[in-house]
Formats: C-alpha cells, sequence, structure tokens
C-alpha cells in the first residue's frame, strides 16, 4: 500500500556532533502526524574511520545511515546512489520532501524536473549559515585587517562560484529556512525579499537547565574546588572557534587572578587539537579538556561559572544564533563575549549576563573588577537557577518555532511555493 508522503530530513555526515538539535524537529514532525526520518549519506571511508561514534549516534538519534562510495570512486557514483535511493521511496510514498541541512541535493534536482516525479518530489534548504559570508571568513581571517567583508581580487572568481550556488540552491528549493531574521535580512538584499524564508534559531533544549546537585558532583569529580571555572563549548578545528585566543584569554586571565581553572567541552574529533591548544598556551596544568554527550552537556555548564564566546565580528558571526550559547543561558551562566551574534541580545542586556570584549580580546585596566562581578554572577546558585528558569521560559515555551516548522513543511507538501525571489516573486 502506497503511503501519502514522508519527510527526510537530511543531515551532514558528521551528525554525531549536532544530532540532539535536529531531532527535535524530527519529533515535532511526528507528533503532528507526518512520517518523518532522520537520514546521513556516509561515505565508506568515513564510517571505517568514526564506526563507533555512527553507531552510537544512530541508537541515540535513530538516524537511518545510508552508505555511499568512498574518496576512491568518481562523485558521479555518489550521486548516483543517492537518487536511487530517493526512487525507490517514491514507490511507497506518493509524495517525499527531502529537508536538506549541509548537504547537496542536487542530486534531486534533474529528478525534480521529469514529468513522472516532478510534483512528487519537494526540496526545503535550511541555512546554519551563509556559505558566501564563511568563505571570505574563511580566506582572510589570518590576513592583516582580516576577516575581510568583500572579496580580495584573488578571490573573486571563487565567491561567484559559491554565490551562484546559493543560488542555485534557492530556486530549487520549494520552502527555506534560516537562522534568524537578520540572515532572512542579508538574504533579501542579496537575492530580493525573502519574508517567505522561516527564521528558525537554533534553540536549545528545556532539558538543558542549571543543576546545583550536579554543579556539586562534578566539580568535585574533577577537583575543582573553589576556582573559578571558565568554559568554552565546541570545537577547536574552525577558525570562527577561535580555539588559539580562546585559550591566550585565559593564559592572561589566569596570570592577573589565581585560582583559575579552564573547562573546555570539545567535539571527540577535535580533542587532539585542543590539547595541542593548551599546550601551546602554556595552560595545561590548569586545563580539562572533555567530550561529553550533548545531554550530559547541562551539566558540566552548570559546574562551570563564566562561559567564554569570542567570536569575531564579522557577518557569518553576527546572523548566527549560536546553540553553544543558548545552551551558556540556559545553564544560567554569565559570559565574556564579543558580541558577535544574532538573537539572545535582549535577554544578556536584561539579565547583565554578558561582559563584552573588543573582537582583538584587548583587557582594559577596568577589566578585573567587571570581570569579578561576573564571576560572583556565576557562583550565585540562586541566581542561576533564576536565569535558567527565565531563559526556558522565554526560549522554548514562549517562543516555539517548532509549530512554524511545521506548518511550512504541511504547507509544501499541500503544494505552496515558499521561495524567495526578486522583488519578492515567486522563481519559476
Amino acid at each position: 500500500m502506497i503511503k501519502d508522503s514522508k519527510v527526510f530530513y537530511w543531515v551532514r555526515s558528521d551528525f554525531f556532533h549536532h544530532n540532539h538539535q535536529h531531532r527535535r524537529k524530527i519529533e515535532a514532525l511526528r507528533a503532528s502526524g507526518i512520517d518523518a526520518e532522520l537520514i546521513a549519506f556516509v561515505s565508506n571511508d568515513d564510517w571505517d574511520q568514526f564506526r563507533g561514534e555512527y553507531k552510537h549516534a544512530k541508537a541515540l538519534y535513530d538516524t537511518k545511515v545510508i552508505r555511499v562510495p568512498g574518496r576512491g570512486l568518481p562523485q558521479i557514483a555518489v550521486r548516483w546512489r543517492i537518487r536511487l535511493f530517493f526512487v525507490l521511496q517514491l514507490l511507497f510514498y506518493r509524495k517525499i520532501l527531502l529537508h536538506s541541512l549541509l548537504s547537496d541535493p542536487s542530486s534531486l534536482y534533474r529528478l525534480r524536473r521529469m514529468r513522472l516525479f516532478n510534483k512528487r518530489v519537494k526540496i526545503v534548504t535550511e541555512y546554519e549559515g551563509d556559505l558566501p559570508a564563511e568563505l571570505l571568513y574563511r580566506a582572510s581571517v589570518q590576513e592583516e585587517g582580516g576577516p575581510f567583508e568583500e572579496p580580495p581580487a584573488e578571490m573573486i572568481e571563487e565567491y561567484q562560484w559559491v554565490l551562484g550556488l546559493q543560488k542555485r540552491e534557492i530556486e530549487n528549493s520549494d520552502g527555506l529556512i534560516v537562522v534568524s531574521d537578520e540572515h532572512r535580512d542579508l538574504l533579501s538584499t542579496r537575492w530580493g525579499k525573502c519574508q517567505k524564508a522561516l527564521a528558525f534559531p537554533t534553540i536549545f533544549d528545556k532539558s538543558c537547565s542549571f543543576s546545583q546537585e550536579r554543579r556539586e558532583a562534578i566539580r568535585k569529580n574533577l577537583k575543582l574546588g573553589e576556582a573559578t571555572v571558565l568554559v568554552h563549548l565546541g570545537g577547536a578545528i574552525n577558525s570562527w572557534h577561535r580555539f588559539p585566543d580562546v585559550c591566550s584569554l585565559v593564559r592572561e586571565i589566569s596570570d592577573k587572578m589565581e585560582d583559575i581553572r579552564f573547562l573546555g567541552l570539545i567535539r571527540k574529533t577535535d580533542l587532539e587539537a585542543a590539547r595541542a591548544g593548551v599546550r601551546e598556551a602554556g595552560i595545561e596544568k590548569i586545563s580539562d579538556l572533555l567530550y561529553v554527550d550533548s545531554n550530559k552537556v547541562p551539566d558540566y555548564l552548570s559546574a562551570a561559572d563564566v562561559a567564554l564566546f569570542v567570536r569575531h565580528n564579522h557577518t557569518m558571526t553576527r546572523i548566527v544564533n549560536s546553540g553553544k550559547l543558548g545552551e551558556y543561558i540556559a545553564s544560567g551562566l554569565p559570559m565574556l563575549s564579543t558580541g558577535a551574534h544574532a538573537g539572545y541580545h535582549e535577554f544578556l542586556e536584561c539579565n547583565e549576563l554578558q561582559l563584552k570584549l573588543h573582537e582583538d580580546l584587548r583587557i582594559s585596566s577596568k577589566f578585573l573588577e567587571s570581570f569579578q562581578l561576573l564571576v560572583t554572577k556565576g557562583k550565585d546558585p540562586k541566581r542561576r537557577a533564576l536565569i535558567s528558569a527565565a531563559a526556558i521560559q522565554e526560549f522554548c515555551v514562549n517562543q516555539n518555532p517548532f509549530l512554524s516548522y511545521v506548518k511550512m513543511v504541511k504547507d509544501v507538501l499541500a503544494g505552496s511555493d515558499l521561495r524567495c525571489g526578486p522583488n519578492g516573486t515567486q522563481i519559476e
């Protein structure tokens, strides 16, 4: 019996870093009666390298893994394997919707142009950030005066190619999801009006909260005593994480204050790079670098006193509503931040949770006094619990983007065209 429709949420091949957030979209779809599944196309090479992580994450997040040819075979073999997978799904469903996140849906573009499939295959493209801005950032962050907002002469061709790729994705998508209002405004400036794009922030789960009991247990286990614990959550390889700068900042603070400890909650694949970073900064003796499952992260954030969020002030970072920043807030943590992010600004200001640093992380003569006030807030369990509860109420209860997401999916499956185009017109 052929079923009506199914949604395939296609995540990147290293999904074991992120699926605790994406899984909730699947749960929202299923709760509304829509058949939905997380999938990832994983090369044989990656499977062999991270077999344990894939099996663990598959059990934890119920993600279907489809293995594709490795790096030794032509890319066309991968595209045919992906296309075949979706063609076979059309034997069982009248319509399928592919929600593409940091993946390449181009394998389906030709399929959609075939009369047999063009009304049965829908694509929703989600952007967690802006690829053209990210290209500029990556290429120029180490340059004098960088990172650049406009491409230098030697980058114009590559930059235009990435812009063309983004335009093609938008033109071939039936719906568009962006990470913030700022992100939607950026795409509107670049491609025309995009009011129909759904702004879906990276919202932390309401289970992420402050726990005094777990704080005490973890601090005892890590032998933190009464030390002031600075925490960094995330990666150590990507340049926008600025991990070497994080380590240098920790070193400078520890030189000015006694009893400072650094807690790095690091991606498993980045641990070696993180260890090298703390060695180079000379903070090994005061550092604890750990990889913990996503459901344990709030417990370790509870154990910390001050969070570090030190992005460069660049388009790539200004449009991003960071899930890490949300988890800091949900744990009631005050933070040292450059303020380069989308969302949360009003909440941080109203609750006096942020001590702003210049993006070069200069520490002024008044820093220690202001920093000590921040530490006092971070060590106050009653205040932490109140901030945590307020954040959960504001961002998980009062705001519910999952309802808007479910509506978008239903509209696209019903045939509505939610693409954006020049001056708000539809793209034919």
